[in-house]
């Protein structure tokens, strides 16, 4: 506050480029920097996943579970995954 300081110049913070236009959004679960320069086509695509998470709480609340709602069953088939339906303690 006090000493010599610069505005509007870019920064590193923690490795990334930060340039003066670019928007910052932050939570608990991190920081995002966004250039100006594709600011449109992240907004675009916040709002279509937005959409989308929408739709999969709605169909959630219909009595669909996640797992079918994102077609898990064959990304766990591709993978070999063998799905046990049980608790640890019945397993033996």
């Amino acid at each position: 506050k006090r000493g010599p300081g610069s505005v509007n110049v870019p920064i590193v913070a923690d490795g990334v480029l930060v340039e003066p236009g670019d928007v910052i959004v932050a939570d608990g679960d991190g920081v995002l920097v966004i250039p100006q320069a594709h600011l449109a086509r992240t907004l675009e695509g916040a709002r279509q996943r937005a959409g989308r998470e929408v739709a999969i709480r709605q169909r959630i609340k219909a009595g669909e579970s996640l797992f079918e709602i994102l077609n898990m069953d064959a990304a766990v088939k591709a993978a070999g995954i063998a799905v046990v339906d049980k608790t640890w303690r019945e397993i033996k």
